[in-house]
């Protein structure tokens, strides 16, 4: 089932009853990677920010993009990150989601 920026209400064995408010998520992949991830995610805004940060919270890479409403991909390039575990987060208007990404 795919996700919008809507109200979702669905239903799943063993009948659990589940209510998904105004939801974002993205999908980070190759992960682990060695040089390039792309990030695929469902955009109801024109701008998100997108920022790549160390374990330690030193910021990697932060940006600021627009893009059209809808589903959208971003490919980020990491060849000059060193190899490690890193979280790439996602912010819109209202939410942050954070997802970690291995760099092998």
């Amino acid at each position: 089932m795919r996700l919008l920026n809507s109200t979702s209400i669905f239903f799943s064995p063993p009948f659990k009853f589940q209510i998904i408010f105004n939801s974002f998520n993205f999908n980070l992949y190759p992960n682990p990677c060695t040089s390039f991830s792309t990030i695929l995610f469902e955009n109801a805004e024109n701008t998100i920010s997108i920022k790549i940060t160390d374990i330690s919270g030193k910021i990697i890479f932060n940006k600021i993009v627009h893009f059209s409403q809808g589903e959208n991909e971003y490919n980020l390039d990491l060849n000059s990150v060193q190899p490690g575990i890193y979280l790439c987060s996602i912010q819109t208007k209202n939410k942050i989601v954070t997802k970690r990404i291995n760099k092998i």
